[in-house]
């Protein structure tokens, strides 16, 4: 019973459990940028106020959704090694053989998703006018 639990169910969940921690990783920055939205926009009102061009504003926004983006794939990417190689040959005894395309699958997915997400933030941003913001952040 054990050989067929090893062989054909390890073969199985591994990938599995390793899909599942990238999700994992991916979903937690999320959070995180709309915990600190308010804030966003009142640097986007502040910036506007100086007179940055909707350009730069919109630039400056992806550019830190890219790397948010690109460290949480990272991160949930070398979670689900850990999580697969300790699942692997802990649990199941079965020798560990990484596949580093999901690895990269996960810091591309963390990266895109972000970045959707910056360009939802980036139209909201540049729909709040000035005298709007300023009057809020008082």
């Amino acid at each position: 019973p054990r050989a067929f639990f090893t062989d054909r169910l390890g073969s199985y969940a591994t990938p599995r459990e390793f899909a599942a921690q990238v999700r994992a990783g991916d979903r937690r920055p999320f959070a995180a940028v709309q915990a600190s939205q308010r804030e966003r926009l009142q640097d986007t009102v502040l910036l506007k106020t100086l007179g940055a061009s909707r350009q730069f504003i919109r630039h400056a926004i992806l550019a830190e959704f890219a790397v948010i983006g690109f460290i949480a794939g990272t991160l949930g990417s070398a979670g689900a090694l850990a999580t697969g190689w300790l699942v692997a040959t802990r649990v199941l005894e079965i020798p560990y053989q990484p596949d580093w395309r999901i690895p990269l699958a996960g810091i591309v997915a963390g990266l895109c998703g972000l970045l959707l997400l910056g360009w939802r933030v980036v139209a909201q941003a540049l729909r709040e006018s000035v005298v709007h913001g300023l009057r809020e952040s008082m």
